[in-house]
């Protein structure tokens, strides 16, 4: 079954309409109660984390491995854009932690001993870096993993915005690098961390990034699909409300529910 719709209730800027959003229901995937983060690898595996533990479940819903360490607290985000070294960030202790692909540890980072004061948001950008914000220094960092050693740096954050920020999310792509801002949008970078433009949002959408597309899903399930290349917006109508995270991958919107994870494909006409 394929749904279509052109409503939408957030607004992303001054940009150019396009074509309409359509969705299809893919599948839905029961899981155990309680999971708190959800993303998935460029192979369908999806990655949940109940509050200390790491759960990697088959396209199909099959757990296959897990991984906790009580010590660290819990997981406060991963990100599997390195499907063979998914990223864990404990923000409570500054910790990174990578897992190979059967969830065992593979590296450990202190971020205070590599440099940083208050690291709060991590987002893989390639294979071998990572962006750091830190909110001390108030600007994003980018750290090499194999050297250990930052390699770019954005300029202060408050100095673009002229006023106190508080970020809510990272995301990064090969060739952009986006801030989410509570009351003033998402601001843009490009692969250097050069500011860009500012997308404004209104509301408090859901969000997810990939590539060079930002997805955004309004409380009703307004739908706007944002090309950073050519400022293009399509919109559209999810027939699901209340979840509780998305994430968004190529084609395929994830959709985070207390019991369950739902797989849309999304189609551009």
């Amino acid at each position: 079954m394929k749904i279509v719709a052109l409503w939408c209730t957030v607004f992303l800027g001054p940009v150019l309409l396009s074509a309409q959003l359509s969705f299809t229901p893919l599948k839905t995937i029961s899981i155990p109660k309680g999971a708190t983060l959800l993303t998935a690898d460029q192979f369908g595996n999806l990655y949940l984390a109940y509050d200390e533990e790491l759960k990697k479940l088959s396209p199909q819903g099959k757990e296959l491995y897990s991984y906790s360490d009580p010590l660290y607290g819990d997981i406060s985000a991963i990100d599997a854009l390195n499907a063979m070294n998914p990223l864990l960030f404990y923000n409570d202790v500054n910790q990174l932690r990578l897992v190979d692909n059967r969830l065992n540890e593979s590296q450990a980072y202190n971020l205070l001993e590599a440099g940083f004061i208050d690291p709060t948001l991590v987002a893989y950008t390639d294979e071998d870096n990572i962006w750091i914000y830190d909110q001390i220094q108030d600007r994003m960092i980018r750290y090499n993993l194999r050297h250990s050693k930052s390699t770019a740096q954005s300029q202060v954050i408050t100095q673009i915005t002229n006023s106190e920020n508080q970020p809510e999310a990272l995301f990064c792509s090969f060739n952009y690098l986006l801030l989410k801002l509570p009351n003033t949008g998402v601001l843009v970078f490009d692969a250097l961390g050069a500011y860009q433009k500012t997308i404004n949002l209104s509301g408090k959408p859901m969000m997810s990034f990939y590539n060079k597309s930002l997805l955004t899903i309004s409380e009703k399930g307004g739908v706007n699909l944002y090309d950073l290349s050519t400022d293009q917006k399509e919109l559209g109508l999810l027939p699901e409300t209340g979840m509780k995270q998305i994430y968004f991958e190529g084609s395929k919107i994830y959709l985070l529910f207390n019991q369950e994870v739902k797989v849309y494909q999304l189609n551009r006409s």
